[in-house]
C-alpha cells in the first residue's frame, strides 16, 4: 500500500533524491532547494537507501540508458511512495510503461525548473502534475492537459474520477473535454475514447 503520511503538517514536503551520480544529485538538490515547500531529507546513489519513515516523495533520476532502473523497481517503489522519475532527455524509456505502475510524474532533464517543482508539489497531494501528460497520447492542437484528459478518456474514466486523479474540478474536466471536441470536430465520448486509442496503437 503507498506510504501517506501527513504531509503538510509542518508546511514542508520531504523528499528523497535517487541518482547514481554525483553531481546530477547535488544539482536536484539545489533545483528542489528552490520552492520554499519541499526539503530534501536524503539523497543516496540507490534504491531503498534513504530514509523511508520521513519520505513523503521520492524522486527517482537517472541520465543515461546505461543508469535506466528496471521497471520493476520503479514499481516496487511506487507501491510504497509517490514517486517521480526524472530523466535525461536522451533516454528511450516507455513513458507510458511508468504512468502503468503508478509514477506520480515522468519529466525530461531538459524541464525548467518550475515543472519538476509542480510534479513533487502534485505527487505529494496525490495527483497527477501537468509533467505526467507526456506520457499521454498527444494530437497536434491539443495542448499538453487535453491529451491527458483524451488519454483518461480511452482508459475509461469517468469526468469524476478524471477531475480527482488530475487534481481539478469536474467543471474544469468539462471544459476541456469541450475543447478537445471542438478540436478535432468529434461528435461524442466514444469518438473521442476511439482517437486516443487509435493514435496509441499507431
Amino acid at each position: 500500500m503507498e506510504k501517506i503520511h501527513e504531509i503538510w503538517k509542518d508546511g514542508m514536503i520531504r523528499v528523497s533524491v535517487i541518482e547514481k551520480h554525483s553531481v546530477p544529485r547535488m544539482g536536484l538538490q539545489k533545483v528542489l532547494a528552490g520552492d520554499d515547500a519541499i526539503t530534501v531529507i536524503d539523497a543516496v546513489d540507490g534504491p531503498w537507501d534513504f530514509a523511508p519513515e520521513e519520505t513523503d516523495v521520492v524522486l527517482f533520476s537517472y541520465c543515461s540508458v546505461c543508469d535506466m532502473p528496471a521497471i520493476g523497481t520503479v514499481s516496487d517503489l511506487a507501491k510504497k511512495y509517490r514517486t517521480v522519475v526524472y530523466s535525461g532527455k536522451e533516454t528511450p524509456f516507455s513513458l507510458l510503461s511508468y504512468r502503468d505502475i503508478n509514477v506520480r510524474a515522468l519529466l525530461h532533464q531538459s524541464e525548467p525548473d518550475e515543472s519538476l517543482h509542480e510534479a513533487v508539489r502534485a505527487a505529494a497531494a496525490g495527483n497527477l502534475g501537468d509533467a505526467v501528460a507526456s506520457s499521454a497520447v498527444s494530437l497536434p492542437g491539443l495542448s499538453q492537459r487535453e491529451s491527458l484528459v483524451l488519454t483518461l478518456i480511452s482508459e475509461g474514466y469517468t469526468n469524476d474520477q478524471m477531475a480527482r486523479r488530475i487534481g481539478i474540478s469536474k467543471h474544469t474536466v468539462d471544459t476541456y473535454i469541450r475543447r478537445i471536441r471542438s478540436k478535432l470536430k468529434l461528435g461524442n465520448r466514444a469518438q473521442l475514447a476511439c482517437a486516443a486509442m487509435n493514435l496509441a496503437n499507431s
